[in-house]
């Protein structure tokens, strides 16, 4: 992992320009690029301040650990006003992710890869320099382009284990066993046992020298794959480099044609046209994807190409993100995100909430939609159940009332942190005499818990009043005031929860006094305008006041020492954060932000001094 950390310290402390020549070398099979502009935040950052933070030291001492050939920037040789992009291109049965930037001065970067050459992988090709640190990553440069390529196969023809059938932790390696026939020995003479025994231990033997053979045809049936499958790799990672270093991709029309801003700090793009994590769990593990076990996921509903820039700006941080869905996804979207939450659900936020999030959707839109979301979506990777996928979308429309299903839920909901506080715990525990028979005994103690309320829009008040009166009666609730507590038989929740419903909204709390406040107008102040915008004219929003989310948990008085430290420093350091979400022009756009200190020349200084303080904090633990 060695070679890993050296790409992490340059791709951590560099900053990373728009250069068109390194973009073509990346070709139309990628599903996810990132590249950072040096020519924006080099105007930010110096060298000069990297190489005093606490950060470079940091990465120096872990990469090199005793002896550090560099003491600057500077001397990894690399060009930092130049680009530097990290991409991961899909292929049938090799992915390949890579870093690549320029080099300045190859002097001063061949002195760093040598330092760390602990073995004879080292080797000129095609008038390329290669390091080799295993069969499928390799560092490979020329006079001013260096690229490190790691290959990862994901095919099955060479894949030495098949983890479902041909588990390789179940293979014994002790002799096999033989059966024996205890009733038979009771009626032996020692003579025929003796035999008999014997018998045992040749059978017990020749199993064994059997199934040893047998381990050893499979390992050896293993090491041939294994040895085709690096060959076959390694081609492949000869042929990347190849097109790489030349002009191919871009003579044949194969370059990366997606979009990556220029003026942003950083900039990435993904093309989600299948959900990232199904396809991790289920393309990584089994070799290739699984249709199946996506089909429900809501992961779905963001089916498109993602773009995401980030702006380190004077005086706060932005990220800004678009989503662009594939096909006729578009419409859909415009149509599910078109409405905005109830303006009503601002009367339940006060200004003093320690953090929100809330969500808006039109329901029956989108359980319209679904089905030919999924549709489309599978379609767009597998053509072959083009007939199964169409049975799907009659069955679900055909099953789901989507109009009654809009009424119990409308799609607002709004999630409101309360505060965080000490309180008094009941728990039980359990003494054992020298029987083992035990004593359920009820103890307090203090901890620090948060206090929250989620309220859910819904127009069903018949349906959920029958829930409550069969909660009662089921000895599960209890009724208090104008709204219900939950009864914790067995103290499984260290909060207690209450439920009322009142004016199309099912509110849950944890707190009696917000319940009251609830059901008797909301908060009773006027939410500041800033929050209030944030929360009506956006399908989604958020807001977390961290400053004072810490100072409260900073009140628990068994707070670790360290923990404390590191706590205060980000106090001291950290600002209130707000994100918004909205469709427009059939695209969705997620957009978060936080302050830069007045203290803090720029949104890049501040990041940078922020770690510095978290490795100094760590540091004196």
């Amino acid at each position: 992992m060695k070679h890993f950390i050296l790409s992490l310290i340059l791709f951590t402390t560099s900053n990373f320009a728009f250069s068109q020549d390194l973009k073509e070398k990346i070709n139309d099979k990628a599903s996810f690029v990132f590249v950072i502009n040096g020519a924006v935040t080099m105007q930010k950052v110096s060298t000069r301040d990297i190489d005093n933070s606490s950060l470079f030291k940091e990465l120096l001492d872990e990469f090199f650990r005793r002896k550090v050939p560099v003491v600057s920037l500077d001397g990894f040789g690399v060009d930092y006003n130049q680009s530097m992009y990290f991409a991961y291109e899909n292929d049938t049965d090799v992915n390949m992710s890579y870093f690549t930037y320029h080099i300045n001065d190859l002097e001063s970067f061949e002195k760093v890869v040598k330092e760390k050459m602990e073995h004879n992988g080292f080797e000129a090709k095609n008038g390329l320099n290669v390091l080799s640190y295993d069969y499928d990553s390799k560092l490979i440069w020329n006079a001013n382009t260096a690229l490190l390529l790691i290959a990862d196969y994901v095919g099955r023809q060479y894949n030495e284990y098949n983890y479902w059938y041909d588990d390789y932790y179940y293979e014994t390696t002790e002799s096999a066993e033989v059966a024996v026939d205890y009733e038979a020995i009771e009626n032996m003479t020692q003579e025929e046992w003796e035999a008999y025994m014997n018998e045992v231990k040749e059978k017990e033997a020749k199993k064994a020298e059997e199934e040893r053979l047998a381990r050893e045809k499979k390992e050896k049936e293993r090491e041939e794959k294994r040895a085709k499958k690096e060959a076959y790799v390694n081609s492949k990672m000869w042929e990347r480099a190849a097109t790489f270093f030349s002009d191919d991709t871009k003579t044949k029309g194969q370059q990366f044609k997606g979009q990556l801003n220029s003026s942003a700090d950083a900039s990435l793009w993904y093309d989600n046209h299948i959900s990232f994590f199904d396809l991790f769990w289920y393309g990584r593990y089994m070799g290739y994807y699984n249709p199946y076990g996506s089909l429900f996921s809501m992961g779905n509903f963001f089916n498109g190409e993602l773009t995401a820039d980030l702006y380190l700006n004077e005086t706060d941080i932005q990220v800004k993100s678009e989503m662009t869905y594939h096909g006729e996804l578009a419409d859909a979207f415009g149509k599910i995100y078109s409405q905005k939450i109830d303006k009503q659900f601002t009367k339940y936020l006060s200004n003093s909430d320690l953090g929100f999030a809330s969500f808006a959707f039109d329901t029956e839109e989108m359980l319209n939609a679904y089905p030919d979301i999924i549709e489309q979506m599978m379609l767009r990777y597998d053509t072959t159940m083009a007939d199964e996928y169409s049975l799907f979308a009659d069955l679900f429309t055909l099953i789901i009332d989507e109009e009654n299903i809009a009424n119990a839920i409308t799609g607002d909901a709004l999630f409101i942190l309360n505060e965080v506080s000490k309180k008094e715990v009941e728990y039980y525990t359990y003494d054992y005499d020298e029987n083992y028979n035990y004593e359920r005994k009820l103890k307090t103690r203090i901890e620090l818990l948060p206090d929250f309320s989620f309220l859910m829009g819904s127009k069903e008040e018949g349906l959920i009043n029958k829930m409550f009166k069969l909660g009662v009666k089921h000895e599960g609730l209890e009724k208090v005031d104008k709204g219900y507590k939950m009864i914790d038989k067995w103290n499984d929740f260290p909060f207690d929860l209450y439920f009322a419903y009142d004016q199309e909204v099912l509110i849950t709390t944890t707190s009696k006094k917000q319940l009251a406040q609830f059901i008797n107008g909301g908060s009773g102040e006027k939410l500041a305008a800033d929050k209030s915008k944030l929360v009506t004219k956006n399908s989604g929003a958020m807001y977390l006041d961290v400053p004072t989310l810490l100072g409260q948990i900073l009140t628990y008085d068994d707070l670790g020492r360290s923990e404390r430290r590191v706590f205060t420093a980000m106090q001291e350091d950290l600002q209130s954060m707000s994100a918004k979400f909205f469709n427009k022009g059939g695209s969705t756009f997620i957009e978060a932000s936080t302050k830069v200190p007045s203290t803090e020349e720029n949104g890049a200084l501040y990041l940078l001094h922020f770690i510095d303080h978290m490795i100094d904090t760590e540091r004196n633990r």
